[in-house]
């Protein structure tokens, strides 16, 4: 979550091609029923205490059964086979029974203890000052739920699940499905979850800790849970929660098939958040306050992951070659329902946002969206945006028809694109097998140059695709022609039987001229209008519109786009419209944004974004320094844009940083402490060591009591101090042990420079005694990654 130190970490992309997907559906050895397991934890030790019972009925032509289970689990007894003992053999990544007798059902019973390198998680329980919270969560997606729970941990096998924990009652304990029952025992609290309705077991999770729990909904039971010592947070947080729920129930139109849902934060979630089956598990780094909400917050995440119940968790892909039918339509009814929360504008600077990441995924390789190493911008923004592509092709009506039945036909079992392909085939009554070759299966763009030609009086728009292979169809493409600054005809066209066309012809010279003015495809447009008219699309067109004749500009580096006129980016509602003109105005005349600043900064908090964000020279706000300073001390103000004010600021003054550090006391940028801990790090260098809000407070958030986010940019701070004293280093020493990878990693990334700058003997001495009482497996795990040997008796 470096937003601001991302800003100056340059990278390099390297095109690539791709070799063909090789990606396969598991094969399964079983077809798993239901899976009851009761769990109970050591949670010192991190240790989970389990016993599993699984019902399963024969596959053909297995004579053996295999079970996933990482050396992370240890057998604590022989396993039973429909009551009675199975010979079986534990193998590295398994467990393989081979039943001695014939079967048609089986039930298989196993006890056990696991030590999870992944898919649980435990938060907290070590911190010697109790500041931490404590918790318990899992993580199963792709195939971590093999680290702690013995069975066949494959997407393509769908079950239902049952969870009965025992922990202590303090606590509150999250399940998938109902909760079936709830008793005391012996001064803990049995809690037992149930699935009604069969799932893929990566879908498996539990939560533990302490929150507060808000009923949202009956039938099914909706629940949100919050820190109680964020209760203040909870409206943020949740914002928009109603307005997602029922625009999604009534735009998908396939019910919403779930006993219940539920919502929850923790800490050190490798990942943003995870749509388990009726329990959504999220990154604490989304509880949001009201100065937070502007910077981060969780209502794309909460759209997201409950558009995952219908697509990933209702219908499920095999294997990863067709990932993106999971991602892509969770990101595209996503994006539409933050529309219907935040309107059009919002929309539109989602798919600029989208559209970026999909052109960096371009830059980096040549995979096509459908396959299983097409990467995280495809899966998600180029499918959404595909999905988006497809409802401009059928229509919307047609769109949400073919959504309904698929769901329909598909409930509970497996889909591929094809699958997806067909059903619009039948309802739709057109053939679609190119089209999807076109959006899915071909790894460039669809490109088309569009300009403007006159002859004898007639004005001609102009389309020209650029596109091996079969060209692509868009049909109700929408051509916007202004006459005037005032009006304008707007044409339906079909692009896709010719390489290139003339589809809008008029006899009139066109003011301006719009292509997707409402971005309903995915192409990229090569507009090629004179200046002219691009800059009448300015004043005139869309945001979207004003995106591309920007982009337009943009690429005329021998003639660079001269601002006749700024009044129109008044007008912009669009953060990245305004991001991209101001950009350009910096490059080309900086005085242009100087005169800019002095008239809108005040007024207009986008533009206001843009400049802030922009590279211009601190000097262009040096006759505005007072209304910097207002907005910095003003609660309206955002923490990240509070920190931006205070870096423009103290680049003019620098002799008044002091007064500046004062206005940013009480500001911390959210969960993750972002903002507090430059504010820290800027203290430390004009206060010195020893100021208690300073260097002393980073190495406060450097220690176990905070998440591994706070921690780990923390440690970036103190590098950034060149602090790396023995109380630092002690720290880094025991993540060397860590369960969490990022945190563990980036240990070993410090510790290797201590090893090469430093006494090497001293550092190892230092090691020795600090992991003194940890785990051997983890000792010969340390020795291996850093190639030493520790001296531990």
């Amino acid at each position: 979550m470096r937003r601001f130190l991302l800003l100056f970490l340059p990278f390099t992309l390297t095109a690539q091609t791709y070799t063909p997907d090789d990606a396969q559906p598991r094969v399964l050895t079983i077809d798993q029923d239901s899976l009851h397991v009761h769990l109970q934890f050591d949670t010192k030790g991190g240790l989970v205490k389990g016993e599993v019972d699984i019902y399963a009925s024969p596959v053909a032509n297995m004579d053996s059964i295999f079970l996933d289970a990482k050396p992370s689990i240890t057998l604590d007894g022989p396993i039973l086979f429909n009551g009675n003992l199975v010979p079986f053999e534990r193998l590295d990544q398994g467990i393989v029974i081979r039943p001695d007798v014939e079967w048609t059902s089986a039930h298989i019973q196993m006890k056990y203890t696991a030590r999870p390198f992944k898919g649980v998680y435990f938060n907290g329980w070590n911190d010697p000052s109790g500041r931490a919270r404590r918790q318990i969560f899992t993580q199963g997606q792709g195939i971590d739920h093999r680290h702690w729970l013995p069975h066949q941990d494959a997407q393509n096998d769908k079950l239902k699940t049952r969870l009965t924990i025992r922990f202590d009652k303090n606590y509150r304990v999250l399940g998938n499905g109902q909760l079936v029952d709830k008793q005391e025992v012996e001064g803990d609290i049995s809690w037992t979850y149930a699935m009604d309705k069969p799932h893929s077991s990566y879908l498996i999770a539990f939560a533990i800790g302490e929150y507060d729990e808000t009923i949202v909904g009956e039938n099914p039971l909706r629940a949100n849970y919050m820190y109680p010592d964020h209760s203040e947070d909870y409206e943020t947080t949740y914002f928009g929660n109603e307005e997602i729920w029922n625009y999604l129930v009534g735009r998908i139109g396939y019910p919403f098939v779930w006993s219940a849902y539920r919502q929850v934060p923790v800490a050190n979630f490798p990942h943003g958040a995870m749509e388990n089956t009726t329990l959504t598990i999220f990154s604490e780094n989304f509880v949001c306050s009201h100065s937070d909400f502007e910077d981060l917050n969780y209502v794309y995440v909460n759209a997201h992951e409950l558009a995952h119940h219908w697509f990933g968790d209702l219908v499920t892909v095999p294997s990863s070659h067709d990932f993106w039918l999971h991602e892509g339509f969770a990101t595209y009814y996503q994006m539409e329902a933050e529309r219907a929360v935040f309107g059009d504008a919002h929309y539109t600077q989602e798919w600029i946002e989208a559209l970026e990441l999909v052109r960096r995924a371009r830059e980096t390789d040549n995979y096509p969206l459908r396959h299983s190493k097409a990467g995280s911008f495809r899966f998600y923004q180029q499918g959404a945006l595909t999905l988006r592509s497809l409802e401009q092709h059928l229509t919307t009506d047609s769109f949400d028809l073919v959504m309904k039945t698929y769901l329909e036909k598909y409930a509970y079992g497996l889909v591929t694109t094809d699958s997806l392909r067909l059903v619009i085939e039948d309802v739709c009554g057109i053939e679609m097998s190119q089209w999807f070759h076109t959006f899915t299966e071909f790894e460039k763009p669809v490109t088309v140059d569009v300009g403007l030609t006159e002859r004898d009086d007639q004005y001609s728009i102009t389309f020209q695709q650029h596109h091996l292979g079969d060209e692509s169809v868009l049909k109700h493409l929408q051509v916007r022609v202004w006459k005037d600054e005032e009006s304008f005809e707007d044409f339906d066209v079909e692009l896709g039987r010719h390489y290139a066309y003339e589809l809008v012809s008029v006899e009139y010279e066109p003011y301006a001229i719009e292509i997707d003015p409402n971005h309903g495809y995915l192409v990229e447009w090569n507009l090629t209008f004179s200046e002219e008219i691009l800059g009448h699309n300015l004043e005139v067109g869309t945001d979207y519109t004003r995106f591309l004749a920007l982009e337009a500009f943009q690429k005329k580096e021998e003639e660079p786009f001269q601002y006749t006129s700024s009044d129109w980016l008044e007008e912009v509602q669009v953060q990245a419209v305004a991001d991209l003109a101001v950009e350009l105005m910096v490059e080309y005349d900086e005085d242009d944004a100087r005169e800019l600043a002095e008239s809108y900064f005040s007024t207009n908090p986008i533009i206001r974004k843009a400049l802030l964000n922009s590279k211009a020279d601190a000097g262009i706000y040096s006759g505005i320094s007072d209304e910097l300073l207002t907005l910095l001390e003003s609660d309206e103000t955002s923490d990240d844009q509070a920190f931006l004010l205070f870096v423009k600021l103290f680049t003019m003054n620098p002799g008044e940083i002091s007064s500046y550090l004062k206005s940013m006391e009480g500001r911390d940028g959210g969960m993750n402490k972002e903002v507090e801990m430059y504010t820290a790090y800027f203290t430390t260098l004009v206060k010195g060591k020893s100021a208690p809000d300073g260097l002393p407070r980073l190495l406060e958030l450097a220690g176990p009591s905070y998440s591994i986010e706070v921690r780990m940019s923390a440690w970036e701070m103190l590098a950034e101090l060149k602090y790396s004293e023995k109380d630092l280093r002690d720290i880094q020493y025991l993540e060397l042990t860590s369960r969490h990878r990022h945190l563990r990693n980036a240990a070993v990334r410090y510790i290797r420079g201590y090893l090469e700058t430093m006494d090497r003997n001293r550092v190892l001495r230092e090691m020795s005694f600090v992991l003194k009482n940890a785990h051997p497996d983890d000792i010969a795990r340390v020795e291996r990654i850093l190639d030493i040997d520790l001296e531990i008796e």
